[in-house]
């Protein structure tokens, strides 16, 4: 059997680091993903234009 439960206080409830911790991990994460978007967008573009120069022998 179970003893009742204690109080809970959100007070008393710490986080290790700065305030800002997680919110720069987010941040950071963010970054990356935007990153990894845009190179992919701008790889994606780039094997077009090539394929396109390779099958015309110019452009378009």
């Amino acid at each position: 059997m179970r003893g009742p439960k204690a109080p809970h206080d959100p007070a008393s409830i710490q986080t290790p680091g700065s305030p800002g911790v997680f919110f720069e991990g987010y941040l950071m994460m963010f970054n990356r993903y935007l990153f990894e978007v845009i190179f992919s967008a701008v790889t994606l573009c780039g094997l077009i234009v090539a394929w396109e120069l390779f099958l015309a022998d110019g452009f378009l």
